[in-house]
C-alpha cells in the first residue's frame, strides 16, 4: 500500500473578541482619565482633552487573556474601537500599532482618519481575518500578557480644545491548526482465534490501535486483498469476514491510519489453512460394536440349533 504522508491545517478557527486586562498612558502628549473604562462597552468612557495641534499620548491595552489550541498558526488580526469626539468630527486617529513587550510591531494601519461625533456603539475595524499587520506573531505572542494594541489621537484644528472618548477597544485572533504530531498510531495485543485454520472456517483477528488524535482507518491485507477492521470498543479493532477458500500459507498484514495520514502497519505475519479435520472412529466403538456382531452371531447360531433339534424330533 501507497500512501502519501500530509499535515492538513484546520482552517477558519477564531477567538472571541477580547477585552484588555491591563490599560496604560505611553510616551508624551495629553493624558488621558478613566483608563478602566475602555475595559467594557458600557458607554463609560476613558477621555482625553487635546489642545490645539496637540495630540494625546499612547494609550496602550494588553493582557487580553488569549488561550489558543497547541500549534496554531497565526491568520489575521481583528482590532475594533469605539471612540468618538463628540463635537465637531475634528479628532483624528492618527497611528495604531500591535504592542508586544513593551513595543510596537508591524506596521500603522491607521493614517489619519476622523472617529466620528456620537457613540452609537459601532466600532471602527482595522486588520481582517487575513491580516497579521505584517508581523511573525506566535501563539505564544499571542497568549502574552504583553500582546495588544496602541493608538494616540491628534487635534489638527489650530485654534479649538476637543475631547476623545474612548467606549471600549477589542481584539480578536484568527488562526489554523497544523498537526504537529507525526507519530504513526501504535498497537499491540494482536489475537488470532485460530491457527492452523480449517478449510472453510472464519478467522477472527483482534487488534489494539492508540494514537494521540483520532484512527481513521483500520484493515486488513490478506493475499493482496483488503478486509476492513471494526471499531468494536475502547482500542480494539476486529475482522471476522475472512473465510479462506483454498489451503496453503495465508500471509497478511494490518494498516493503521490516524486522522493525519501517519501509517503505521504489523509487518507480515501468517495463518496455516489446513483440510478439515475428519474425526477417526473411537476403538471402544470398535470393540463394542465387533462384540454385539459376535453375542449377535452367536445369538442367531443357538436359535438354529434349537429350532434343528425341535424339527429332529417332531421327524422322529
Amino acid at each position: 500500500m501507497n500512501y502519501s504522508q500530509v499535515n492538513p491545517k484546520i482552517s477558519s478557527l477564531e477567538t472571541d473578541f477580547k477585552n484588555p486586562t491591563i490599560v496604560e498612558n505611553i510616551g508624551a502628549g495629553m493624558l488621558f482619565y478613566q483608563l478602566s473604562m475602555v475595559k467594557n462597552q458600557n458607554d463609560n468612557y476613558a477621555w482625553c482633552n487635546i489642545l490645539p495641534l496637540t495630540n494625546t499620548k499612547w494609550i496602550r491595552c494588553t493582557d487580553f487573556d488569549f488561550s489558543l489550541p497547541d500549534n496554531s498558526i497565526i491568520e489575521g488580526i481583528e482590532v475594533q474601537i469605539d471612540d468618538f469626539d463628540g463635537v465637531f468630527n475634528e479628532i483624528l486617529a492618527q497611528d495604531i500599532y500591535l504592542v508586544l513587550d513593551g513595543v510596537k510591531i508591524g506596521i500603522d494601519k491607521e493614517s489619519g482618519s476622523p472617529i466620528g461625533i456620537s457613540d452609537i456603539d459601532v466600532y471602527r475595524v482595522y486588520g481582517s481575518p487575513t491580516d497579521i499587520w505584517d508581523t511573525e506573531l506566535t501563539q505564544i505572542d499571542i497568549e502574552s500578557s504583553t500582546f495588544g494594541v496602541q493608538i494616540f489621537y491628534y487635534n489638527p484644528n489650530p485654534f479649538m480644545t476637543f475631547m476623545v472618548n474612548i467606549d471600549n477597544i477589542q481584539i480578536k485572533v484568527y488562526y489554523s491548526i497544523s498537526d504537529d504530531d507525526n507519530e504513526a498510531p501504535t498497537w499491540d495485543n494482536l489475537i488470532e482465534s485460530s491457527d492452523p485454520l480449517e478449510l472453510g472456517d472464519t478467522e477472527i483477528i483482534n487488534i489494539n490501535v492508540y494514537d494521540e488524535s483520532t484512527i481513521s482507518f483500520v484493515y486488513i491485507e490478506i493475499n493482496n486483498v483488503n478486509y476492513t477492521m471494526d471499531f468494536i470498543s475502547g482500542d480494539n479493532y476486529r475482522n471476522s469476514t475472512w473465510t479462506p477458500t483454498t489451503i496453503g500459507v495465508k500471509n497478511y498484514s494490518i494498516w493503521l491510519i490516524d486522522e493525519f495520514n501517519n501509517i503505521n502497519w504489523t509487518g507480515i505475519y501468517n495463518i496455516t489453512v489446513i483440510e478439515p479435520f475428519i474425526e477417526p472412529f473411537n476403538i471402544d466403538f470398535i470393540i463394542i460394536f465387533s462384540l454385539i456382531g459376535v453375542f449377535s452371531i452367536i445369538i442367531l447360531i443357538l436359535l438354529f440349533s434349537i429350532l434343528f433339534i425341535k424339527k429332529e424330533n417332531r421327524v422322529v
